[in-house]
């Protein structure tokens, strides 16, 4: 059906409804309009949207509510149905007349007893609501009118919603004439009719009872399948369920059936023995079906209390009370209510409108929160424009409509504000401040409220700067900037701000006028310029002018103007330039003095360097311009600190911690100290331990001079003359040691005690070996002839002593080392005396023949016969003698 045929309908729809059902909440006239709008953007045309969600009016958002309601109204009408009208609870007495006939005789079963006769009631027979209300029993359901606060699903109870707004059925006034005629002239069927129709009527139960049963097989096992998986979003299929309008309109008709008169074998022929059970069946299945009707019902009451808004207070969904949110739609009920319909064992055609409606909101809601915090004025009206298209009213778009409401009302306050300051109108800063909260904390952005942001930051950090101008030292310029900026603003409170600066301005040039009347420096520097000259070389020539003042007779007067500058509370360049000026004055004077005493050390050499530079620092001039600046004495400051860097720099190289392995001369001693008198710093310290070092080298030259000549030390050419004692004895290992014993505390080394000490371990190393080789006191004969020192080394001593050691006296170890080498060379003629031979000459006489000898003749003389021992004892007895000869000396030849 196309949209402009949806309209018509929508628009007899309401007209007729109105006119059957004025209670509805439908005004044709005024509504009629709005209505069709509602249809037409909201709904797109879309009937059956538009349907549920007018009719989710109706029942303003207390379905489930009515319906608890309900279900309590008949536990206790069937508890307390036995006992009378007296034991009714509270509201029973409405449930009773309904459930009740004129006759007095309820219905014990859901639907209605089987066997019980219809004729009792006639709106049993003819169900729909329309004829119940031209009968005048509107009044009676007045409570019961929609489908989701029926107790019971009854012929009284089904739903209007279904009949008119659902299936689109548009009930005119001829028709609802001509079904109250039908209702007063059909009334209920004769027993002739219902016997004749027997078999037709159980074979429509039958179908109706099979019908019923297959859905409700559906139903279960899509329950069941609900149960286990617990999530409803798997992508596991799911059994068909069977519809919520089927199974009302098959409960419909099964109510439409007459029952069976005298009960159930009246019916059922008697050869039939399960009449009575298949009653029984049919009953069961009625009652579950109803069942499953009433819990597909409460689903769908929780989707009306979802959708349920009232759309005459739409356009005032924020309510003055600090922004609450009035009669809107939120999301969370939404998606419970959609998450029901997907768990609900019957198919609720609603739920598709409602799965629409949910995915519609959340993609809106998901382009408004990617939007970001703050969004343009133009780009929220977009957003509010798509907003308001949806199918219900979101939160989130009533808090967008109310911030374009506020924006809009700021921006024109703004606007209003805008014309009125360029008029020359003065506003206070809170009124600024109020419009800046306002358009900042909105979250939405225009044009005028970035001017406002602008414009109120401006103010703020001007106002924050002249305060800190006028409670605290400020310099000039930033005073004259600050009340060239003023003439931007126009507001109230600045005026006091502006009056305290003119007052410091005023002083400051006050001040200035002063300080150029007794330092006139600017026509000068415009006669050399020739010109008008910069403001830097201005300075610049002030403070040459500032200096020459001071080392003349205008001291005093100049200390007096700086005094009286510093009283006011603004920094000038002329005030900076004359304090530098005096400080440099006070520096070049202790710089001078103690330049001319040799009284500044290395460190204060330093902090006067570092007060030149702190000094250059403090001048309000540019870099280069600066530089040019420098103290009085600043050259012979840095020379003197130069030189007594370099001097400490290599004192602490011969005489510090790095010096234990260094050694120097004496030359390099006394030209350390020449320099050290002529740095002008105050190393009086240094030089004297320098002094003292050179005196002692001094002192034990003069005293070892002889002992170092003889020893063959070459002596270092020095400036002054060693005197000689001419003592010509050769020197011992004693007066070697003495002459280092007087040098022990001495460092580093002179060259000369570093050659008389290594001549000093050389004469020991020579004595040890020789006590090694020819010990004073002889000691137990050595059980290993390996152990005994070879004769070559005895030879070698001999060797070193004559030519390495020949300045020293070494009579005693010499004497020993003689002694021993004479009685070997001995012994070895007699051994050439004794054994001649050839074989003898080719062993060279060496002991290892006289051993061999020794043991033949030893193993002869043990096997031998008793001649040839006798001879041979005398043999072995005086070889034995000679091979004690060299075992004595303890060598091994």
């Amino acid at each position: 059906m196309d949209f402009s045929s949806n309209l018509k309908r929508i628009k007899s729809h309401m007209a007729s409804s109105w006119t059957v059902d004025p209670c509805a909440g439908l005004v044709p006239i005024e509504d009629e309009e709005r209505h069709l709008t509602f249809l037409e953007q909201i709904c797109h045309g879309d009937i059956e949207r538009a349907t549920l969600l007018i009719s989710s009016g109706f029942s303003f958002g207390k379905a489930s509510r009515s319906r608890r309601w309900n279900r309590y109204l008949q536990r206790h009408y069937a508890i307390s149905a036995s006992y009378g009208h007296h034991h009714l609870p509270p509201g029973a007495a409405l449930l009773q007349q309904y459930g009740q006939s004129s006759g007095g005789r309820t219905r014990p079963f859901l639907l209605g007893d089987l066997r019980s006769h219809p004729g009792w009631n006639r709106a049993y027979a003819y169900p729909h609501p329309m004829v119940r209300k031209v009968r005048g029993s509107f009044r009676k359901d007045k409570s019961l009118t929609s489908s989701m606060s029926m107790p019971a699903i009854t012929a009284q109870t089904l739903p209007p919603l279904y009949h008119n707004y659902h299936h689109g059925n548009v009930v005119s006034t001829a028709e609802l004439r001509s079904l109250q005629r039908s209702a007063i002239e059909i009334g209920p069927p004769s027993s002739r009719q219902r016997v004749a129709g027997r078999n037709e009527i159980k074979a429509r139960w039958i179908a109706l009872t099979e019908s019923l049963s297959e859905a409700l097989d559906r139903a279960r096992q899509y329950h069941r399948c609900i149960v286990k998986s617990d999530d409803v979003t798997t992508k596991q299929p799911l059994p068909n369920k069977p519809k919520l309008n089927n199974l009302i309109d098959m409960v419909s008709s099964a109510a439409s059936l007459p029952p069976f008169e005298g009960g159930a074998s009246t019916v059922v022929s008697s050869s039939m023995a399960s009449d009575s059970e298949y009653v029984e069946k049919t009953t069961q299945v009625l009652s579950s079906t109803a069942m499953f009707i009433n819990v597909g019902r409460d689903v769908l009451a929780t989707v009306h209390d979802a959708l349920h808004f009232q759309i005459g207070n739409f356009e005032d969904a924020i309510g003055p009370n600090h922004g609450v949110i009035r009669n809107v739609v939120s999301l969370d009920a939404l998606r419970k209510a959609e998450k029901n319909v997907q768990e609900c064992p019957v198919e609720i055609e609603e739920g598709k409108v409602l799965a629409q409606v949910l995915k519609e909101s959340e993609s809106w809601e998901e382009k408004e929160r990617s939007s970001g915090k703050e969004v343009d004025l133009e780009m929220a009206r977009q957003l509010l424009t798509e907003g308001m298209k949806l199918a219900v009213p979101l939160q989130s778009v009533a808090r967008l409509k109310h911030k374009v409401k506020i924006a809009d009302e700021t921006r024109k306050v703004i606007r209003q504000w805008k014309k009125a300051y360029k008029s020359g109108e003065k506003f206070s800063l809170q009124f600024v401040r109020n419009l800046h909260d306002r358009s900042s904390k909105n979250g939405i952005s225009f044009v005028e409220a970035t001017e406002l942001s602008e414009f109120y930051k401006y103010a703020k950090n001007w106002i924050r700067l002249a305060t800190e101008a006028t409670e605290s030292t400020c310099t000039l310029e930033d005073i004259e900037k600050l009340l060239d900026a003023k003439k931007k603003m126009s507001l109230n409170c600045l005026d006091t701000l502006v009056d305290q600066l003119f007052t410091k301005l005023n002083l400051a040039k006050e001040w200035i006028r002063q300080f150029t009347a007794q330092v006139p420096c600017l026509n000068d520097l415009h006669c050399k310029t020739g010109g008008v000259p910069e403001p830097n070389e201005i300075l610049f020539c002030w403070l040459a002018s500032i200096r020459a003042s001071l080392f003349s007779h205008q001291s005093a007067s100049l200390r007096a103007l700086l005094t009286s500058g510093e009283a006011i509370p603004v920094l000038m360049p002329p005030l900076q330039l004359l304090r530098t000026e005096i400080d440099a004055a006070n520096l070049t004077l202790r710089i001078r003095s103690d330049l001319a005493t040799r009284a500044a050390s290395e460190k204060q050499l330093h902090d006067y360097q570092k007060k030149g530079e702190l000094l250059r620092n403090k001048l309000p001039l540019p870099e280069k311009v600066r530089e040019r600046w420098k103290l009085e004495h600043e050259e012979e400051l840095t020379a003197a600190l130069h030189s007594t860097v370099e001097w400490l720099k290599e004192c602490n190289k011969i005489f510090g911690d790095d010096s234990k392995n260094h050694r120097i001369s004496i030359t390099q001693i006394q030209s350390l100290y020449e320099k050290g008198t002529s740095v002008v710093g105050n190393i009086s310290t240094e030089l004297a331990a320098v002094q003292k070092i050179l005196s002692t080298a001094k002192n034990w030259l003069v005293t070892h001079k002889d002992l170092l000549v003889q020893c063959g030390i070459k002596l270092d050419k020095t400036k002054f003359e060693l005197p000689s004692k001419q003592d010509k004895c050769a020197p011992t290992l004693a007066t070697i040691n003495s002459a280092l014993t007087d040098c022990a505390d001495f460092s580093p080394d002179l060259l000369e005690i570093y050659a008389l000490r290594s001549l000093r371990n050389r004469i020991v190393k020579w004595q040890d070996r020789v006590q090694i080789i020819c010990p004073i006191r002889q000691s137990k004969r050595r059980s290993k002839a390996n152990s005994k020192p070879q004769f070559e080394e005895l030879e070698g001593l001999l060797k070193e002593a004559e030519k390495s050691l020949p300045m020293v006296n070494l009579s005693s170890s010499l004497d020993r080392l003689n002694s021993q080498n004479e009685y070997i060379q001995s012994w070895r003629m007699n051994i050439r005396c004794d054994f001649s031979g050839k074989f003898i000459f080719h062993l060279n006489s060496r002991n290892s023949f006289l051993v061999v000898l020794y043991t033949c003749m030893t193993a002869i003389f043990q096997f031998g016969g008793l001649i040839m021992k006798t001879m041979l004892v005398i043999h072995i007895t005086y070889l034995r003698s000679i091979l004690l000869v060299p075992d004595a000396y303890g060598l091994n030849i």
